[in-house]
This record gives C-alpha cells, sequence and structure tokens, in this order.
C-alpha cells in the first residue's frame, strides 16, 4: 500500500464527503481518521481538520465525546483552541 495513493487518496475523499459534501455519516469517521495526523500525512490531515471545525465549531465540540482518541493531537490542540468542553 505504501507504493500506491490508495490510503492518501481514500483519506481524502472521506474528507471530501465531509467537506464538500456535507455528508454527516462520515463526519465522526473523519474526525477519528484527522486524530492520527502524522508523519508524511500531518499537513493534509491538519488542512482538511481545520476546513471542517472552521464549518461548524459547535458541531466540533459536541462531537468530542464521540471521538476515540480526542486526547491525541491535533484533536486536542483544536478542542482546546476552540475552547471545547
Amino acid at each position: 500500500m505504501g507504493k500506491t495513493d490508495f490510503f492518501y487518496d481514500t483519506t481524502r475523499l472521506i474528507f471530501e464527503k465531509v467537506i464538500s459534501e456535507k455528508n454527516s455519516d462520515f463526519y465522526l469517521p473523519s474526525l477519528n481518521l484527522a486524530s492520527f495526523a502524522d508523519g508524511e500525512y500531518a499537513e493534509e490531515f491538519m488542512v482538511y481538520l481545520e476546513l471542517i471545525i472552521n464549518t461548524d465549531k459547535k458541531k466540533f465540540c459536541k462531537s468530542l465525546s464521540r471521538i476515540k482518541y480526542k486526547n491525541r493531537n491535533p484533536i486536542k490542540y483544536y478542542s482546546e483552541l476552540n475552547k471545547c468542553e
């Protein structure tokens, strides 16, 4: 999989479902995916995460209780930045 763009393309499609199509079925999966922003995918994951959060900050904050890895960066960082409780 490392020699192909499969993972990169698939994650981009998931983020686009939320950002462009406003598909709520992909909202939590996209946030869970973004919680793994690290290494070569970090920069793009962060861009998508910021777009998702800026679309609806209240929805992001309300969703935190259902995100598996909410105590990991970047989710933790953005929850603190947006003063989510």
